[in-house]
C-alpha cells in the first residue's frame, strides 16, 4: 500500500513523464514537418533539374534566337558562395543578353532587368510559341463544366466556378438583368460594378475565366469561325452570373467605343482612362479601381492609343447592320473586335485578355451590336436568328453547330444562338444618342457631327488660342462673323506697319541678313522669320513650340509626356500576343505619341470642340 509521500512522488514523476511524452510528441511533429519541408526542397530541386533537362534537349519552346547561339538554359541549384551562403546559378543562352540590351537601364534597374530576362528566357523555353501546345493539362480550362452544387476551393485558393452554370441553362439563378453603356451608369452603379469585379478578382474567379478564354484561344472553337459570337455570349452570361452572386444589382455594362472614336482630340483622351473609370491607360495598371491586378504571370497592362489597332467606327456598324445572314456578319465583326483588342494593347492584346475588366465591357458591346443585327434579321430580312447557324465548315469542325463549346461542354455552339438568352437572361438599353446622350456627365453631343462623344480625361480648360490666331491674322476681330477654320481668314485692317520678315527680303531679291545681322541674325534689329499664315502652319508652329500654346494645352502636353514615360518603366509581358489587325481594318493614327498635335489639328484646322465645356476656336469672336 502506497504511503502519502509515495503517492505524491508517483503523481509528480507521472506528471514529469507525461510532460516529457508531450514534449517528445511535439519534437516528433517538428521533425516530421522538417522532413516534409526537406522533401519539398528536394522536390523543387528535382523540378528545377527537370526544366534544365528539358532545355538541354534543344529549343523546347520553338523560340527563335536572334543570334546563332543555341545553347540551352542550364540551372545548378544550391551552390555555396565564398561566405558559405546558398545561391542558384543560371547559365543562359544569348537570348538573355538580347533581352537585357532591349531594356533601358535608366528605366529598369539592372537587378530587376536580370530577373525579368531570366523569367522571359525560361518562359520562352517552357512554352512553344510556334506550335501553341500550352498547358495541355490545364485544369482551369474546364472549370465551367457542371459539377458540385457548392463552391469549392482548390489548393491554390481559387474558387472553382462549375456551379455558376444553372441547370437547366435556360434561366439564370440571379434573375433577369439589363445592360447599359458604361458611361451612363450612376456613380453608385459604377462603384458597385468595380467592387464586384474586385471581389471576383480576389477569390480567383477572374483568373479562372481568363484561363478558360485563354484555352479557347489556343485550342480553337471560340475565335476565327462561326462560334465566335455564340461562344462569347454564353461566356459573358456566366461571368455576369458570377458578378451578380456577389451583388445582384450588378450587370456587365457595355463600352460603346464609337463614342471615343468620335472624339475630336482623339480616342486616347477619353474619360474611360481616368482613375474613377478604368484607370491607367499606359503601362502597368497601378492607378484606378483595378490597380495592382495580375494577369497570371504578369501584371495587368495597357497600351492605349499608340498607333496600332482602332476602336469601333460608327460607319462600320452601319455597314454591317445592312446584312441579313450570320455567315456574312460574323467574320468582319470579329475583325473589328480584334482591332479594339490591339488598340487597348497590353494584356488585352495577349491570350490573357479576359484578365482585364475592359474585356467584358468590350465584348458586351460586341454582343449588343450582334443583338441589333438579330433584331434586323427578324424584322427586315425575314430570317429566324435562332435557326441561323451556318453549315459546318470542314476546315473548322470545332465551330460546327452541334460541337460542344470549348470549356463549356454542357452547351453546343448552336445553343449560343438560342432565344432564351435575351428572353430569360439579359437585354440591353439602347446606346445613347444626341441631343441628350443619356444625360451622362461622361458624354456630350458634338453638334459638328451630331453624335455622342466621350468626355475627356484631360482638361483642355476654357482658354482659346483665338488671341494668338487673331494676332497672326488667322482669326477675325471681335464683333465680326467667324470664318471656317479650314478657310484662310481675312486679316483686319490696321494702320500699324507689318513687321518685315526674311521672306519679304528674299522676294525683292535682297539678302535679308547683311552687315552685323550676318554674324548675329537673332538680334532684335534684324528681320524675323515668317509667321504662320494658315491654320496648318499654326498647328506646326505650336507643335514645334515656335509659337506658344495656351497653358491648358501646354499642361496636357506635359501630362501625356509623363504618362508615356511612366509606361516605359516596365518591360513587355511574357504572354504571347494573340490579337492581330486584319486586312479589312485600319490602324488609327491618332495616337498619344503625337502628344498635342491631334487636338491642335482638330481645334485649329477643323474648328472642333475638344471637350464638353471647352469653346471652339472662334467662339470668342461671335
Amino acid at each position: 500500500m502506497l504511503t502519502t509521500q509515495a503517492l505524491v512522488l508517483f503523481v509528480v514523476v507521472s506528471g514529469v513523464v507525461s510532460s516529457q511524452d508531450a514534449t517528445t510528441r511535439r519534437m516528433n511533429d517538428h521533425v516530421d514537418k522538417m522532413k516534409a519541408t526537406i522533401d519539398n526542397v528536394y522536390r523543387m530541386i528535382s523540378e528545377v533539374y527537370e526544366v534544365r533537362d528539358k532545355c538541354f534537349n534543344g529549343s523546347a519552346g520553338g523560340y527563335k534566337n536572334k543570334s546563332k547561339d543555341t545553347s540551352p538554359v542550364d540551372i545548378y541549384a544550391m551552390r555555396k558562395d565564398e561566405k558559405g551562403g546558398n545561391y542558384v546559378n543560371v547559365e543562359v543562352p544569348s537570348t538573355y543578353y538580347d533581352c537585357l540590351k532591349g531594356l533601358d537601364p535608366k528605366v529598369v534597374p539592372p537587378e530587376k532587368a536580370r530577373i525579368w530576362c531570366i523569367r522571359v528566357v525560361l518562359w520562352q523555353y517552357h512554352n512553344d510559341l510556334e506550335k501553341g501546345d500550352y498547358d495541355d493539362d490545364l485544369k482551369e480550362a474546364y472549370l465551367l463544366q457542371y459539377g458540385d452544387d457548392k463552391p469549392k476551393r482548390n489548393k491554390r485558393g481559387t474558387t472553382t466556378i462549375r456551379q455558376i452554370a444553372p441547370r437547366p441553362i435556360t434561366s439564370p439563378l440571379t434573375g433577369y438583368r439589363t445592360r447599359q453603356e458604361y458611361r451612363t451608369l450612376s456613380v453608385d452603379q459604377r462603384n458597385r460594378f468595380h467592387a464586384a469585379m474586385n471581389t471576383l478578382y480576389r477569390d480567383g474567379t477572374v483568373t479562372c475565366f481568363a484561363l478558360v478564354h485563354r484555352n479557347a484561344l489556343r485550342t480553337g472553337g471560340a475565335h476565327g469561325g462561326d462560334a465566335f459570337l455564340p461562344w462569347h455570349r454564353a461566356f459573358l452570361a456566366l461571368f455576369e452570373e458570377a458578378l451578380r452572386r456577389v451583388d445582384p444589382s450588378v450587370s456587365i455594362p457595355y463600352w460603346d467605343s464609337t463614342f471615343d472614336d468620335n472624339m475630336a482630340a482623339g480616342p486616347g483622351f477619353s474619360v474611360m482612362w481616368d482613375n474613377t473609370h478604368m484607370g491607367s491607360p499606359v503601362g502597368v495598371v497601378d492607378e484606378g479601381p483595378f490597380a495592382g491586378w495580375q494577369a497570371r504571370e504578369n501584371p495587368l497592362e495597357r497600351n492605349v492609343a499608340r498607333g496600332t489597332g482602332s476602336l469601333v467606327r460608327q460607319a462600320r456598324v452601319d455597314e454591317l447592320l445592312q446584312l441579313c445572314l450570320l455567315d456574312e456578319f460574323t467574320l468582319p465583326w470579329e475583325n473589328t473586335h480584334n482591332s479594339v483588342h490591339v488598340w487597348v494593347g497590353g494584356t488585352m492584346e495577349d491570350s490573357m485578355a479576359a484578365a482585364d475588366p475592359v474585356f467584358y465591357m468590350h465584348h458586351a458591346f460586341v454582343d449588343y451590336v450582334w443583338e441589333k443585327f438579330r433584331q434586323r434579321q427578324r424584322a427586315v430580312c425575314g430570317v429566324d436568328p435562332a435557326s441561323d447557324y451556318p453549315p459546318v465548315d470542314p476546315a473548322l469542325p470545332e465551330h460546327g453547330p452541334d460541337r460542344n463549346m470549348t470549356g463549356m461542354t454542357f452547351l453546343t455552339n448552336r445553343e449560343g444562338i438560342a432565344d432564351y438568352w435575351i428572353a430569360n437572361w439579359f437585354n440591353y438599353t439602347d446606346t445613347p444618342t444626341c441631343p441628350s446622350c443619356g444625360n451622362s456627365p461622361d458624354l456630350y453631343c458634338d453638334t459638328d457631327i451630331n453624335r455622342c462623344v466621350s468626355a475627356s480625361n484631360f482638361s483642355f480648360g476654357e482658354a482659346t488660342i483665338g488671341p494668338t490666331a487673331q494676332g497672326l491674322g488667322l482669326a477675325p476681330p471681335p464683333g465680326t462673323a467667324p470664318q471656317r477654320a479650314t478657310a484662310r481668314p481675312v486679316s483686319p485692317a490696321s494702320t500699324t506697319p507689318k513687321a518685315a520678315t526674311y521672306a519679304d527680303s528674299v522676294k525683292t531679291g535682297g539678302k535679308p541678313y547683311e552687315g552685323s545681322c550676318s554674324k548675329d541674325p537673332y538680334a532684335r534689329s534684324c528681320v524675323k522669320r515668317p509667321q504662320p499664315s494658315t491654320p496648318a502652319e499654326l498647328v506646326n508652329a505650336m507643335s514645334l513650340n515656335k509659337v506658344p500654346k495656351p497653358k491648358p494645352l501646354d499642361d496636357v502636353y506635359e501630362r501625356i509626356k509623363a504618362l508615356l514615360k511612366k509606361g516605359e518603366r516596365y518591360p513587355p509581358g511574357s504572354e504571347a500576343k494573340f490579337f492581330k489587325m486584319k486586312p479589312d481594318e485600319e490602324n488609327d493614327c491618332r495616337c498619344l505619341d503625337k502628344y498635342i498635335r491631334d487636338p491642335l489639328v482638330a481645334y485649329v484646322e477643323k474648328g472642333r470642340k475638344l471637350s464638353k465645356s471647352g469653346p471652339k476656336l472662334y467662339d470668342t469672336y461671335t
